[in-house]
C-alpha cells in the first residue's frame, strides 16, 4: 500500500519525480517535482508532454505546510500552453484545496474574522475574503408558513442604515435586505411568485407601519402577530418615564430617601422575580432587600402606585396568555387602554393610543400556534431577537461591514445551521469594482 509523503493531499511516492522535506521551525517546507504525466491541450485536445518551462509556485498547504512546487508548463503543437494538474490547488496559484476548505470551515463560526483567519494561515486578509466570495453566495430561501420581521443596526456610513432580516419559526435567515424603507419591502415582496406568499400565514413583527403595511399588502392571507415582548417595553417605557417625571422633583435634594430610590433601585419596578435576601444598605444603614425597596418606591408617589399595578397587571395577563381566546384578549385589550386613559399621564395616554392602533395584532398573539410535531407555542420575535444579538455581535467583532452582500452571505453562513459553502468557485461578483485611480475625476 503506498504511503503518502505529505498527508490530506493524496501524493505518493510514485507521483513525484524528486521530493524532499525541510524543517524550518514549526514550518515544514516540501519542495515537489511531479512525474511528468503529460496533459491534454485545451484548445485542440492532443495529448502532450512536451515541456517548454519550468516555474516554481509557493503553495500554502495550511498553517503549518508550505509546498514549493516545481510546475511544468507544456506546448502544443498548436503553440498553447499550459500547466499540468496537480493535486494541490485548483486555480488559485497560492492557496491549496485543503486551505481554502479549513478557512471556510473556520468561518462557520461568526466569531471568526477574516483578519483572524490571516494571521493563522499566513495570507492576506483580502485573501480570505476573497476566498469567502467565490465560495460563499448563499440564495434567498424560500418563505414558511411562520415567518419574523426586525431590523437591526447595519451601519452609520451606509445609506440605509437599518437592514431587515426575515426568519422563519425554526431560526433559519430567510434573507437579509439592505433596506428596511416601505419601497424596497414591496418590491421585494412583489417578485415573489404569489404561490409562495400564500403559504405564509403568521408574521410575527414589531410596531412598525411599513411592515404592516407590506403585510397587508404582499402577504394578503397572512396573519399578524405583534411580539409581546415589545408591548411590555412600551408599557415599561411609559412607567419608566412616570419614574423619571417623580425624580425630577426631587432632583434639588439628591441627598434624600426618594431620590435615592428612584435612582438606584429603580429596578425593583421592573424586575419579574424580587429577591428576597436581606444584603446591607449603607444609604439606609440597615438590612434590606427587594421587597422592601418596592414598598417604599411605592409609598412616594400616587401616580408611580397607580402606573405601576397598571404595569402589572398586563404583566400577569400576558404572561397567563394560554387562558385567553383571542376574542377575550381583545376585549382585556380594550378595556385596559381605557385604564391608561384614566390615569391622564401623557405617557400613559401615548401607550394608550399605541395599543389602541395595534390591539387586533396585538390579541393575534393570543391564538396558539400548532407546530408539525405536535407542540402547542405562543408565537414571537424571540428567535429574530436572538439572531440579532449574534448579527450585532459579528459587526461589532470585524468593526463594521462595507460590502453588504458579503456581511448578508457571512451572516446566512454562520447562522443557517445546515448552510455550506460551495467546493468550486462561483462566478458571480460580490466583491465591488471600483475606477482605476487614473480614471477617476
Amino acid at each position: 500500500m503506498d504511503i503518502e509523503i505529505i498527508p490530506d493531499t493524496g501524493m505518493t511516492e510514485k507521483d513525484c519525480e524528486s521530493f524532499r522535506l525541510v524543517k524550518n521551525g514549526d514550518v515544514s517546507n516540501y519542495y515537489v517535482t511531479l512525474k511528468n504525466s503529460g496533459g491534454h491541450c485545451p484548445c485542440c485536445g492532443s495529448y502532450v508532454t512536451k515541456v517548454k518551462e519550468y516555474k516554481r509556485r509557493k503553495i500554502i498547504l495550511d498553517k503549518d505546510r508550505i509546498i514549493f512546487y516545481k510546475a511544468r508548463r507544456y506546448v502544443c503543437k498548436c503553440k498553447k500552453t499550459f500547466y499540468e494538474d496537480n493535486p494541490f490547488s485548483n486555480e488559485r496559484k497560492k492557496i491549496s484545496d485543503r486551505l481554502i476548505k479549513c478557512i471556510l470551515e473556520d468561518l462557520k463560526r461568526y466569531n471568526h474574522t477574516y483578519l483572524e483567519m490571516a494571521q493563522k494561515y499566513r495570507i492576506s486578509a483580502t485573501e480570505v475574503m476573497d476566498i469567502f466570495d467565490c465560495h460563499v453566495q448563499i440564495k434567498r430561501k424560500s418563505l414558511r408558513e411562520v415567518i419574523s420581521f426586525d431590523e437591526f443596526y447595519f451601519s452609520r456610513h451606509s445609506r440605509n442604515k437599518y437592514a431587515f432580516m426575515i426568519l422563519g419559526l425554526n431560526g433559519d435567515i430567510l434573507d437579509i435586505l439592505k433596506s428596511r424603507h416601505k419601497s424596497k419591502l414591496l418590491d421585494y415582496f412583489k417578485y415573489i411568485p404569489v404561490k409562495e406568499r400564500d403559504r405564509v400565514k403568521y408574521v410575527t413583527m414589531d410596531m412598525y407601519e411599513n411592515y404592516r403595511v407590506t403585510v397587508k399588502r404582499r402577504l394578503k392571507q397572512a396573519i399578524i402577530v405583534i411580539d409581546s415582548f415589545h408591548v411590555m417595553s412600551h408599557i415599561n417605557e411609559a412607567l419608566d418615564e412616570v419614574r423619571l417625571s417623580v425624580l425630577r422633583r426631587y432632583s434639588k435634594d439628591m441627598k434624600s430617601d426618594e431620590y435615592y430610590l428612584l435612582k438606584t433601585k429603580r429596578y425593583a419596578l421592573f424586575k419579574e422575580e424580587l429577591s428576597e435576601c436581606y444584603e446591607y444598605n449603607n444609604h439606609f444603614r440597615s438590612r434590606m432587600n427587594d421587597y422592601d425597596y418596592l414598598n417604599m418606591i411605592l409609598k412616594i408617589d400616587k401616580d408611580l402606585t397607580a402606573s405601576y399595578e397598571l404595569m402589572k397587571r398586563y404583566y400577569y395577563f400576558n404572561h397567563y396568555w394560554y387562558e385567553y381566546s383571542k376574542d377575550d384578549a381583545l376585549q382585556y385589550i380594550e378595556k385596559y387602554i381605557d385604564e391608561c386613559f384614566a390615569l391622564r399621564l401623557p405617557s400613559f395616554e401615548k401607550l394608550a393610543n399605541t395599543l389602541d392602533n395595534w390591539k387586533e395584532e396585538i390579541a393575534n398573539s393570543f391564538i396558539p400556534y400548532k407546530k408539525h410535531n405536535g407542540e402547542t407555542v405562543r408565537l414571537s420575535n424571540g428567535k429574530i431577537e436572538g439572531k440579532n444579538s449574534y448579527i450585532k455581535k459579528m459587526i461589532r467583532l470585524a468593526n463594521g461591514y462595507s460590502n453588504f452582500e458579503r456581511f448578508r452571505n457571512r451572516a446566512m453562513y454562520c447562522e443557517n445551521y445546515y448552510e455550506t459553502y460551495s467546493k468550486e468557485p462561483l462566478k458571480n461578483a460580490v466583491k465591488r469594482k471600483f475606477p482605476n485611480r487614473k480614471n477617476r475625476s
